[in-house]
């Protein structure tokens, strides 16, 4: 079985808490005509990884697009195979420090 990083976040998925503003320390959102066209944008962080998503919403509150800015080593490298869900169950299922 491949080796899973990240793995509370690949098996239950981010953890996200709102931001005010885009951070600092990562990428903002993209420079397109369509972001620049959102009346807001949503800015997300996870509390576990630090991933953030940033997500462009419409006037009507329709969502537009979102984009994910990852840790530097959060992506698993080129050609490696992907994880299945099966697997990240697993690790979750799998006893530690005792318990069962």
């Amino acid at each position: 079985m491949a080796v899973i990083t990240y793995e509370e976040c690949r098996a239950l998925r981010h953890a996200y808490e709102r931001m005010q503003d885009a951070p600092e320390d990562r990428l903002g959102p993209p420079e397109t005509d369509l972001w620049h066209s959102a009346r807001y944008i949503i800015f997300l962080r996870c509390m576990r990884c630090t991933t953030y998503r940033y997500v462009a919403i419409d006037r009507h509150g329709g969502k537009l697009a979102s984009v994910y800015r990852y840790p530097d080593d959060y992506l698993r490298p080129a050609g490696e195979p992907r994880v299945t869900q099966q697997d990240m169950y697993l690790w979750l299922a799998k006893p530690r420090n005792g318990r069962r």
